[in-house]
């Protein structure tokens, strides 16, 4: 699989709902935005809730409810990589429910990863490593027995090597991963087992 664009709510979709919703002046969309973004980490939702006092729920229906397909370029490695780990893999990503369901769902993945699909809905998310531990006591074995799999060093590498598991690295630059591959298709040959 492949996105066609880095993430699907784009800061203007965001800096609307401000406005509309969350009542902020259109002057002051931009400063409100960036403090959300820079107090919270990333994690705009926490704050929009926490300090706009808007339901998290209702800023992801309105800024995380668009259609997969402007977004994501299928490819059919996602069921051929997916399929035989049916049972065995778990998805943990930092974006919301609503969004995770239709991008898996348009790639026909989706059941074989429902029962563990964690999502960016708690406080507790990547790349706390609580998220990680998490997503693997949902397996029932050691941590050293599981495989976070990611692009991003921060999020998906560090936290869940912290924790006791192994780390595959995707794409380029440094790593303190336990093997790097270029692409996800390229899981299929490591002695991960």
């Amino acid at each position: 699989m492949r996105l066609q664009r880095w993430a699907p709510t784009s800061r203007k979709i965001f800096l609307v709902f401000l406005e509309f919703e969350a009542h902020v002046p259109h002057d002051e969309v931009e400063e409100t935005y960036s403090k959300l973004k820079r107090d919270y980490f990333g994690h705009v939702s926490i704050g929009v809730e926490r300090e706009l006092r808007i339901d998290r729920d209702r800023y992801f229906r309105a800024t995380w409810d668009l259609p997969p397909e402007k977004y994501i370029l299928p490819t059919d490695d996602s069921l051929l990589i997916l399929g035989p780990l049916r049972g065995r893999v778990a998805i943990l990503t930092e974006v919301p429910r609503v969004w995770a369901e239709k991008a898996l769902k348009f790639l026909g993945v989706y059941p074989l990863v429902q029962e563990l699909l964690f999502t960016g809905e708690s406080d507790v998310r990547k790349p706390a490593q609580e998220a990680f531990i998490k997503a693997a006591q949902g397996f029932g074995v050691p941590f050293s027995s599981v495989c976070s799999v990611g692009d991003q060093e921060h999020t998906d590498i560090l936290p869940a090597k912290a924790v006791g598991m192994r780390a595959v690295r995707v794409g380029e630059g440094e790593t303190q991963a336990d093997f790097r591959i270029v692409k996800l298709a390229d899981l299929k040959d490591l002695p991960l087992g």
